[in-house]
């Protein structure tokens, strides 16, 4: 293990967005190249929000930053809705937060338009010792890209969202609002402990009695309690109140436990292409299956484009048109599902505005224009990586190497209980 300490000031992890896209320069909505230190993404609009006058939803992102980071990314703002100006932003005093240019553009900034992010990582007291170590593993990475999981950041409080996605998908309306009560998914106050106690008994009484507690519980929470008051005990009626993105964040868990499992369980190189995979191409997104009849030389050229990182292959994200896998990949996701209680054709049919076509996500992703040097007892790494990927996972494939860091993917909290 190669030993370092990272994210000890906020300049040590900065993160800059990639558009691919350049604002027209006319139209209703103001773009803001925006840097910011110290909180998130969702942090920063609803400070934007309340210093202009405006609702959070007339401002638009591309992807979520860091908060323990200094971040630059593009933020929209409908000035029809908002009543905001170029003046108005010029004049706008936000500690932690310089806007460094405003531009105008017709449309507003949707979730998933940038290309990904790039990144300057300090590594902290790095032993000249590992040194010899750390390099091979950034040609490494250079060469063959890294893992490409969700990571923990993925699945809630304490690892275990995707059980909340597991109770949606067995339309278990119950469990599924004693699951989000439950310690394993909300930290403990003596409001959450009331609340949890009026759900776990069934008390109409109690539960009426959570009136008066929404506004000391998080929001999400305050949402539940006030409704289990209006009608006690209705747990369909509950976890229709519940807004739709908190049922999808859950239900997007599960999917997420799903390709990180069959990952984990990839034998041999990510890059090595198997009749029976879905291929992912990284340039176009788009995905195909590898027939179990494919000929050696046709195996033999795919395999040349994957070497060439054109392509990769992929594990599911499922949905009800999930193009699977087949032969020994497609076991292998069989595996994942039935590791998880849960099947393909349970994602059909979800209702409460859940719809879930299904995706491939590659197994790996490019590290692009990798670069480290050493300055002092640190290591600084340049690098960018496509949308969707994590850095902190480059730094535990850096740390532990690719099996170790992998490993610990299989030991996830994976297991039905």
């Amino acid at each position: 293990m190669i030993e370092f300490r990272s994210r000890v000031e906020f300049e040590d992890y900065e993160v800059e967005e990639i558009t691919g896209f350049e604002p027209d320069g006319q139209g209703d909505h103001l773009f803001l190249w925006i840097e910011k230190r110290g909180f998130s993404t969702s942090e920063l609009i609803a400070r934007l929000a309340q210093r202009l006058g405006a609702r959070a939803a007339d401002f638009g992102y591309a992807g979520r930053k860091d908060a323990r980071a200094v971040t630059r990314q593009w933020i929209s703002i409908d000035t029809k809705a908002g009543g905001v100006d170029e003046a108005r932003i010029a004049a706008l005093d936000l500690s932690g937060v310089r806007v460094l240019r405003v531009e105008r553009h017709p449309r507003k900034l949707r979730r998933s338009q940038h290309r990904g992010n790039r990144f300057c990582l300090r590594l902290r007291d790095v032993c000249d010792e590992d040194l010899p170590l750390l390099e091979t593993r950034v040609e490494a990475a250079r060469r063959h890209g890294m893992p490409n999981p969700f990571g923990p950041q993925r699945y809630g409080y304490r690892g275990l969202s995707h059980e909340l996605g597991r109770r949606l998908l067995a339309i278990d309306h119950e469990g599924y609002i004693r699951e989000l009560v439950s310690p394993e998914q909300t930290p403990d106050t003596p409001e959450v402990a009331q609340l949890r106690e009026a759900v776990l008994s069934g008390d109409r009484a109690a539960q009426k009695a959570l009136v008066g507690l929404r506004g000391r519980l998080p929001r999400d929470l305050g949402v539940l309690a006030r409704q289990l008051a209006r009608r006690p005990s209705d747990w369909k009626s509950a976890l229709r109140a519940l807004p739709r993105g908190l049922l999808g964040i859950h239900l997007s868990a599960l999917q997420s436990r799903v390709f990180d499992h069959v990952l984990a369980h990839r034998p041999g190189e990510l890059g090595d292409v198997q009749r029976g995979d879905v291929l992912f191409l990284h340039e176009k997104g788009a995905a195909f299956l590898v027939p179990l009849t494919t000929t050696d030389a046709e195996l033999a050229e795919l395999q040349a484009r994957a070497d060439a990182f054109e392509l990769s292959p992929s594990g599911p994200l499922p949905g009800r048109k999930l193009l699977g896998a087949t032969g020994e990949p497609g076991r292998r996701e069989a595996d994942a599902f039935a590791s998880l209680g849960v099947a393909p054709e349970d994602f059909r049919g979800l209702g409460l505005g859940l719809d879930q076509r299904g995706a491939r996500r590659p197994l790996r992703v490019p590290v692009t224009d990798l670069q480290s040097s050493r300055e002092g007892s640190d290591v600084v790494l340049r690098f960018a990586l496509p949308r969707g990927s994590y850095a902190t996972t480059l730094l535990e494939v850096l740390s532990l190497g690719v099996p170790a860091a992998l490993s610990r993917l299989q030991s996830g909290p994976s297991e039905v209980r």
